[in-house]
């Protein structure tokens, strides 16, 4: 574990936001982008080879394109689009690095709220202040407290998380590409708390974030009530199946929630796609993710097909 120094606070300190997009909802991104507009310095698209990237290009300019600055990938190159706008990010001088995905609302005015509220705090207590390495906004309420932060083991997500860029150039950290998508997230805050640094809640605000698709099935022990369930393609379940086998392998998530994530995502991809599919999907994941063979797979491999 690496000593954490004293670090002076900036009252108004340069936020920007990094946004990956791939064939997005523009009615979503543009609900995003107008509550966060006001409140970054500027804002950072990176466009993994959308179908609508017309669209796009025609969002921002009627937003504010001076604000808004829209980076082509021309193809889709998964998490290394964020490692590139976080790159940009501090080429520009930010202390923090707000990451968002397409699918994702920030609330208005919280941003605000969540800085005046760690200014306070490093007023009062510097030496807790100079290990926060992540501010997130969860996408859950926890019971009504009233604190206005919460400290936690882990940070899920990228899509409302912000990081301290002191702790990414200090570290020289990145998130690792060959994770391409899913639980490059795990992997890249394990990291960060591997290194001494916390992960705060905002506590008062709620991220609204569409994690795959949504579909009603029954309660697995109340088969005759139903709930919303997250369903993902055999291609998005290979990669978080895979992942997770090598985020358990560098010790960044605790085995009980990595085999419940996996068995609930896996009962759905079976009742959605058949038994076959599944155990060939798993057992492929688990192979690579044992042997270290991670990076991109084509989606036709897994008969699959993504947004």
């Amino acid at each position: 574990m690496v000593p954490i120094k004293s670090e002076k606070v900036k009252i108004n300190p340069k936020i920007v936001a990094v946004y990956w997009v791939f064939n997005p909802d523009i009615k979503i991104l543009t609900l995003s982008l107008k509550n966060l507009v006001s409140e970054v310095s500027e804002i950072i698209i990176l466009d993994n080879g959308s179908k609508n990237i017309d669209e796009l290009r025609k969002l921002v300019s009627k937003l504010y394109p001076y604000k808004i600055e829209v980076v082509e990938l021309k193809k889709n190159l998964g998490v290394k689009a964020l490692n590139i706008g976080i790159s940009r990010a501090i080429e520009k001088g930010a202390d923090w690095v707000l990451l968002m995905d397409d699918d994702s609302i920030y609330p208005a005015s919280a941003l605000k709220e969540i800085i005046r509220a760690y200014n306070v705090l490093c007023r009062y207590k510097n030496d807790v202040c100079n290990k926060i390495g992540v501010i997130s906004l969860p996408t859950w309420m926890n019971r009504e407290t009233k604190s206005i932060f919460k400290t936690y083991h882990y940070t899920w997500q990228f899509s409302g998380s912000l990081i301290k860029v002191d702790v990414i150039k200090k570290h020289n950290l990145s998130i690792n590409e060959e994770f391409f998508v899913d639980i490059a997230d795990l992997e890249f805050f394990g990291k960060i708390h591997s290194l001494g640094y916390i992960t705060i809640h905002f506590m008062h605000g709620m991220l609204i974030h569409k994690s795959g698709r949504k579909i009603q099935l029954p309660y697995i022990l109340k088969p005759w009530k139903k709930r919303i369930w997250t369903s993902y393609t055999p291609w998005r379940y290979y990669m978080r199946v895979r992942n997770s086998i090598a985020v358990l392998r560098q010790g960044y998530w605790d085995p009980y929630n990595a085999l419940r994530d996996l068995f609930l995502s896996g009962l759905v991809l079976t009742i959605m796609y058949g038994f076959r599919t599944f155990i060939r999907t798993f057992t492929l994941g688990v192979a690579h993710g044992l042997f270290g063979k991670l990076g991109y797979l084509d989606p036709k491999l897994l008969q699959s097909e993504e947004r």
